[in-house]
């Protein structure tokens, strides 16, 4: 029995239930395979990945930024403004 998503879903029910609630949906999945079903950390990812994509930031280049401060927008920053060609 092969299981169907519906149109928008990830295929994955822990970040469509994210999505579902309104965070941005390129940021959800990177948020839930880096801190699983945890609300307050996939919340905190995507809001400031939408903040520092509004920028004008890349995609890969936000994702990891965030990650490897452990979602401190403000070292992010620093870093993709410092890195940035």
């Amino acid at each position: 029995m092969s299981r169907q998503t519906s149109p928008g879903s990830s295929g994955d029910p822990i970040a469509d239930k994210y999505i579902t609630s309104g965070l941005n949906r390129d940021a959800v999945p990177l948020a839930v395979a880096n801190f699983g079903d945890n609300p307050t950390k996939v919340r905190e990812f995507a809001d400031h990945y939408t903040r520092l994509r509004d920028m004008g930031f890349s995609s890969n280049a936000v994702g990891e930024a965030l990650l490897m401060f452990d979602n401190d927008t403000e070292k992010a920053l620093a870093y993709l403004l410092n890195n940035s060609s």
